[in-house]
């Protein structure tokens, strides 16, 4: 059975899943197989369950005529998806980059389905095994798709390109991300400028935010020729203006202001991002504004949150040394009598680690912030120069340390790897 054949017993059929517990009849079972697991022992149990195929990668599940062994089940499923891509004729929009993709992918997407029929990656689940699941979800009533792709080593966004083959595509930011996979701030730039080769080569458009220096240099040197730019010059297609992020973000296109509910200067780029690629589909200004201005985050990404009287900024999905630097500065703007910062460790940074940490508790040690508090192992080896600076190991710890104060309308940040959990010191 070829790929196609396999394609048509799927989409002709039941579907498919790569979840034994959710098997129907009917269905195909694909077993994947990640680091901590390996669905191929499931293969059986998902016959038994009324899968009429199960696709395995292990010759000792083999069941004659109920299952299809291939070399391997993840590029069988990676093949699948690219040929399920190419099914339709409609605009997929790839995006990367190392801050604020998941924010714009969001923002894309309400403004892009005020016209069309969009499909989107669902939270973050784009990497290798997500990308390929995002494509299998296209339909015929999906007029434009956005697909986010994540990486943490080179060569990765060429793969994820390969699969989901791009029309147009934009990288948010370069900034001090997965640097231990990357191998250092310029693999960061060479690994997301795999997203502009691949337009390149193969005739796609680029939207290009002009008010950063670092993608313009990587778009001339790797991108395409097509390109939709926007940012804050008069030179550019489509032009914008920061009006105020105090703390929430307001800016200007044309005659029209766009107030939005996400705080942070930072949050301007992924919305002009959304708005220019609106405009470009031709989505109407008036239904763009009503969009972004409806935007809410909830995925702790620069949330506004009030709790027992303060007032919290949760950006505790994701951090680096770039991404902390921003929201700091952010922070830093922003109003308050009290100013208390918990900030946990930046994770896969790897030969970088302990000068990051070491830089940025250097750097908070001088910033007027009233209280801070350093959470997780990597903070805990850091010299502190200043007595306002607390190390603990956790977010518990941090939750006792922050009681202990006593405060009354302070006002708080919350910033650090998703992994550390610094979100469960207001839950």
């Amino acid at each position: 059975m070829d790929i196609a054949q396999l394609h048509q017993l799927i989409f002709c059929g039941k579907g498919f899943t790569t979840d034994s517990r959710t098997v129907q009849p009917g269905q195909v079972f694909i077993a994947l197989r990640g680091e901590n697991f390996n669905a191929n022992v499931f293969a059986a149990k998902a016959i038994e369950q009324g899968a009429v195929l199960a696709v395995i990668d292990d010759a000792a599940y083999e069941i004659p005529e109920k299952t299809l062994l291939v070399n391997d089940v993840l590029e069988t499923y990676q093949q699948l998806s690219r040929y399920h891509r190419r099914q339709f004729s409609i605009p997929v929009i790839g995006i990367t980059g190392s801050n604020g993709k998941t924010t714009t992918k969001e923002l894309m997407q309400a403004v892009l389905s005020k016209k069309f029929r969009t499909l989107a990656t669902i939270g973050n689940l784009n990497n290798h095994f997500g990308v390929p699941g995002t494509l299998l979800r296209l339909r015929e009533e999906h007029k434009i798709a956005i697909i986010e792709m994540g990486a943490n080593h080179q060569k990765e966004i060429e793969l994820l390109s390969a699969i989901a083959e791009p029309t147009h595509g934009l990288i948010t930011s370069i900034g001090k991300a997965h640097l231990e996979g990357f191998g250092g701030p310029e693999g960061v730039k060479i690994a997301k400028a795999e997203l502009y080769e691949w337009l390149s080569a193969h005739d796609g458009i680029t939207f290009l935010n002009t008010d950063l220096p670092v993608l313009c240099e990587m778009a001339d040197k790797k991108g395409s020729a097509h390109r939709i730019t926007y940012g804050s010059s008069e030179e550019c297609i489509y032009q914008f203006k920061l009006l105020a992020a105090d703390p929430l973000v307001r800016f200007q296109f044309g005659a029209h202001e766009v107030k939005t509910q996400l705080p942070g200067a930072y949050n301007f780029n992924n919305f002009i991002t959304a708005f220019a690629i609106g405009l470009h589909f031709g989505v109407p200004v008036e239904d763009i504004i009503s969009a972004l201005e409806a935007y809410q985050s909830d995925n702790k990404r620069s949330q506004i949150i009030h709790w027992q009287g303060h007032t919290v900024v949760m950006d505790a999905y994701n951090a680096n040394p770039t991404s902390m630097q921003v929201a700091l500065e952010n922070f830093l703007q922003m109003k308050s009598s009290t100013k208390v910062a918990i900030l946990g460790d930046m994770l896969e940074l790897g030969i970088y680690s302990d000068e990051e940490h070491q830089t940025l508790a250097d750097k908070v040690a001088q910033m007027p912030i009233d209280h801070v508090c350093l959470v997780g192992q990597c903070f805990s080896e850091v010299k502190v120069s200043s007595d306002k600076i607390r190390q603990v190991p956790d977010a518990a710890s941090a939750r006792t340390w922050l009681d202990s104060l006593g405060l009354e309308n302070a006002l708080i940040l919350l910033k650090g790897s998703n992994s550390i959990h610094v979100d469960q010191v207001i839950l």
